[in-house]
């Protein structure tokens, strides 16, 4: 993860948490983090923030190992 989010720092654009998935104690098996300007705001927001980046990464974890991988990039 540390790549993508040094290249979105790099290039003028961040990464932000869209999507958490947890199992039913709360433990987070899945986060989907995207580019700051991922998605379109409606006209009454300043347009400029948004521009449809598809920047995207999706990590899982392996609850008995504790640990992660990137599944989709």
């Amino acid at each position: 993860m540390g790549y993508f989010f040094w290249y979105d720092r790099v290039k003028g654009f961040g990464p932000r948490k869209k999507k958490i998935l947890k199992n039913k104690m709360g433990e987070i098996l899945q986060q989907t983090f995207v580019c700051f300007r991922e998605g379109k705001r409606e006209d009454l927001v300043k347009p400029k923030t948004m521009c449809k980046c598809k920047a995207k990464m999706k990590v899982h974890i392996e609850i008995n190992l504790i640990l992660w991988h990137i599944s989709d990039f």
